[in-house]
């Protein structure tokens, strides 16, 4: 299976190859690692290497990437996959890279990759319960407690081990996680990525551009027929057919521009920063019309 890059804010997914085995070396046998996953820090090379062999065979195991870096900083993988419904997930992280929020950056994007793309519908995670930073990791994500084992065994040796499971969500209930993310807040890449992931649930993504195109010269139209309306001193036709409030027009009109942009890979944070340092020097002059 085509395993595609997946980009965050700060962060690049992409398949492990043979190339990242010395980052891998790095992350998988620093002691912090060794101690969660083995329960001692008697590394072992022979072991790393065996890991990163095993890593380098699953269908689904992305390395974490960083963007204004490119350093390697640790995988996700997904393993004991049964007939595309449920897997085991897995995550190291570099101990340096430990409290920034990228394990939970770049689960967020694994685990939507998972359930929308693979198409399973169940994703398990298993942790030793005196690791509690895994433990919250996964509340935070949303995983539900199903069990726990005591004196099981685990990497090795005998330990309490939990399982917390998470399952697809229905399109309604992604629908209301993302519209509960709207907020004043937002930055413009936010409220791109907001818009292209609702144009993904509701099936409106990868249209044609010309279609995109048409759809902004109506809401255009629109947005002036809002304008007429609210306007003192001026009409619309008995014929139009909504409230065309101005506001409700010009969100009309930013979500169909950001869907434009989203289609040619455009960031308007950055198309807004070069097209200012040209209006800068622009005079701006502002005529208006006879209002006797």
């Amino acid at each position: 299976m085509h395993i595609p890059n997946i980009e965050t804010e700060r962060l690049i997914l992409r398949r492990i190859h043979v190339d990242d085995y010395t980052a891998f070396a790095e992350y998988y046998g620093s002691p912090e690692i060794y101690e969660s996953l083995f329960g001692h820090t008697d590394i072992d090379a022979k072991d790393i290497a065996a890991a990163f062999d095993f890593n380098l065979r699953l269908e689904i195991c992305f390395s974490i990437v960083i963007k204004s870096t490119n350093d390697i900083i640790g995988n996700i993988h997904f393993v004991n996959i049964t007939e595309q419904y449920l897997a085991d997930i897995g995550y190291i992280l570099h101990p340096d890279y430990w409290g920034q929020g990228f394990m939970t950056e770049a689960l967020q994007v694994a685990i939507s990759f998972a359930f929308k793309d693979y198409g399973l519908s169940k994703i398990r995670a298993v942790t030793e319960i005196i690791n509690t930073h895994s433990i919250r990791l996964l509340e935070r994500l949303e995983f539900m407690h199903e069990a726990t084992l005591c004196e099981a065994a685990y990497g090795g040796r005998m330990a309490d081990i939990g399982y917390f499971y998470l399952n697809a969500d229905s399109d309604e209930k992604t629908q209301q996680k993302l519209f509960a993310g709207l907020n004043r807040n937002l930055s413009l890449v936010g409220l791109q990525g907001y818009i292209s992931q609702i144009l993904e649930l509701r099936g409106l993504n990868g249209q044609p551009i010309q279609n995109s195109l048409l759809l902004l010269t109506e809401e255009v139209g629109e947005l002036a027929k809002a304008i007429r309306k609210n306007t003192k001193g001026m009409s619309i036709g008995a014929d139009a057919k909504g409230s065309f409030a101005v506001a409700e027009e010009i969100a009309d009109i930013l979500i169909v521009l950001s869907e434009i942009a989203n289609a040619m890979n455009i960031n308007l944070v950055d198309a807004l920063i070069a097209k200012e340092k040209v209006n800068a020097n622009r005079k701006w002059v502002i005529s208006g019309g006879d209002e006797s």
